[in-house]
């Protein structure tokens, strides 16, 4: 399996262009689709947190898949 770094991060040809991965790893407690910190949705979209801007680090990502398990009122 080939790797490479962008930036910090070290990626695998299986996260990119490679075949999906089977599970999804999640550690957001308050997120109905997090089912013992795996992700149970059927699609997961990604997008980058400020508009306009080249994204280099996950901290700058966001789920936009998230739904909160408990409606706060």
């Amino acid at each position: 399996m080939k790797s490479f770094t962008i930036g910090q991060n070290r990626l695998s040809n299986n996260m990119v262009g490679g075949p999906a991965l089977s599970t999804i790893k999640c550690n957001v407690e308050e997120c109905y689709y997090n089912e013992k910190e795996h992700c149970k949705a059927s699609t997961v979209q990604v997008r980058s947190q400020f508009p306009n801007y080249i994204t280099s680090v996950s901290d700058d990502t966001a789920c936009e898949t998230f739904v909160p398990k408990v409606s706060i009122r």
